[in-house]
């Protein structure tokens, strides 16, 4: 095996993975945030304080992990088992995924964070617009990401041209 089949192998390797971690990243970081934020035992005020302090983090793995997936599918030589459409889908589909995340970020989720800052004011309308638009933003970049991570997992299968193999 040649050294470029043996980069292209490990960076659509690393690539699967990278994808792959986002979406259980992503899941679980949603379960822990509905748990906390929805739990009696923590103030306003906490809350408040846990989606500044968490949501940046999401957001830059979240950068981290699907870029690099991006990174590694649009630059490094397909891998011999992606066919160019799967590879152009898969850069299409988590190019959106970014721009979308970079999207939330900028115009939703920073203005969400300057109306928690200082922690414990009460929720605005527009406190609870943005973040019915963030979730489904979220949903839907999570969408994109997963059907991204299908596509580069799923292993394309040669059917063989001789005739004569029966099944």
């Amino acid at each position: 095996m040649s050294l470029n089949a043996r980069i292209s192998q490990m960076a659509a390797w690393i690539a699967r993975s990278a994808v792959t971690a986002w979406i259980g990243a992503a899941g679980l970081f949603v379960m822990v945030g509905v748990r906390e934020v929805t739990t009696p035992e923590f103030s306003s005020e906490i809350r408040d304080r846990l989606v500044v302090v968490r949501f940046p983090l999401f957001y830059a793995t979240g950068f981290f992990l699907v870029g690099l997936g991006w990174l590694l599918s649009a630059v490094i030589p397909r891998a011999p088992q992606m066919s160019g459409w799967r590879t152009w889908t898969i850069c299409g589909l988590l190019t959106v995924a970014l721009i979308g995340m970079v999207g939330d970020y900028i115009w939703i989720y920073l203005p969400l964070e300057q109306m928690v800052t200082p922690p414990g004011q009460p929720r605005t309308q527009q406190f609870i617009h943005l973040h019915e638009w963030s979730a489904r933003i979220n949903s839907i970049n999570l969408v994109w990401c997963l059907i991204a991570a299908s596509l580069m997992n799923w292993q394309s299968v040669a059917i063989p041209s001789d005739n004569s193999v029966s099944v």
